[in-house]
């Protein structure tokens, strides 16, 4: 299970996109605009492994809340959701920088699994080692006295 700040002014679209983050048995925290989303992080003690953000939130950009935020929480990473046309090629901007930007419109399941994706793969791009019990088993060992 992962917390995750989603944030976007359109309350229909925090709704769907929550609901089918927390069928994944994520913790989600909402938030309409860069400022509310501000005093969300501000406010949570325990760690937000991932930000969902709209690039354009209004007085400040998606990616200015994202880096503002990776620096109060080191280890944060970012998600964002481009709905629209964004003025000054900040659509250009957040891919230049290596961002995962998700374009609309754009299904639910491909989200959540962009969403998977974002969580299992750590800052430097490697994937995490996954948990114990999802790793494979060891291979039988050999019998005795039989050759290889």
């Amino acid at each position: 299970m992962a917390t995750i700040l989603l944030v976007d002014d359109e309350k229909i679209l925090r709704t769907l996109v929550r609901v089918a983050l927390e069928k994944e048995n994520h913790e989600v925290l909402e938030a309409a605009g860069a400022s509310q989303a501000l005093a969300v992080a501000r406010k949570r003690e325990h760690a937000i492994d991932l930000l969902i953000t709209e690039l354009a939130l209004g007085k400040k950009s998606g990616l200015e809340l994202a880096e503002t935020l990776e620096a109060r929480r080191p280890g944060l990473r970012s998600l964002f959701l481009s709905r629209f046309p964004h003025p000054g090629n900040l659509l250009d901007e957040a891919r230049r920088a290596s961002r995962v930007v998700v374009s609309g419109p754009f299904d639910l399941r491909a989200l959540v699994e962009q969403v998977n994706n974002a969580l299992e793969t750590e800052e430097n791009g490697r994937q995490r080692k996954p948990p114990a019990s999802s790793q494979p088993e060891a291979p039988a060992k050999r019998r005795a006295g039989r050759r290889g």
